[in-house]
């Protein structure tokens, strides 16, 4: 049987991987545990911390459209479908827009987005989010020819 306690009195391999758990929880609590550490052990995994944005979930989304549409940044710059399917999950997986109250969120389901930016129904709310971006840009370039 495979969660019996061995002959040694050793604990099954899932309970010492659910006590090492609750010690990193009670870590975290108690101001010890870094803020990054995962939870997953026993498992190969990866750190959960997020790059957040200040920006829409649209707006994200839009930003790294153009960034892959203009060639500057790709995962695979000779399979469209395939370059698309992988920022989708890149962005889905690392990055956190703001919503409501400035409260951070997921980003799920950028399908729809991403549609959005090769149709020609949302094409005006392209242009205004591009025209913000180029102030945000001028602002920036403004500042560094002050100095």
């Amino acid at each position: 049987m495979k969660n019996k306690i061995s002959d040694n009195d050793e604990a099954p391999y899932e309970m010492q991987i659910l006590n090492e758990r609750i010690t990193r929880i009670e870590e975290v609590l108690l101001g010890k545990g870094g803020r990054c550490r995962s939870l997953a052990i026993g498992v190969e995994s990866s750190t959960n911390t997020k790059c957040s944005s200040n920006l829409q979930k649209g707006e994200l989304i839009y930003l790294f459209h153009i960034l892959m549409e203009e060639g500057i940044w790709f995962f695979d710059n000779i399979d469209e479908k395939k370059n698309r399917s992988q920022f989708q999950y890149f962005i889905e997986r690392h990055f956190t827009y703001s919503g409501e109250g400035k409260v951070q969120h997921n980003i799920m389901g950028t399908s729809r987005h991403f549609s959005e930016c090769r149709g020609f129904t949302y094409k005006e709310k392209q242009i205004r989010y591009l025209d913000k971006f180029i102030r945000l840009l001028n602002s920036k370039k403004e500042k560094l020819s002050r100095t």
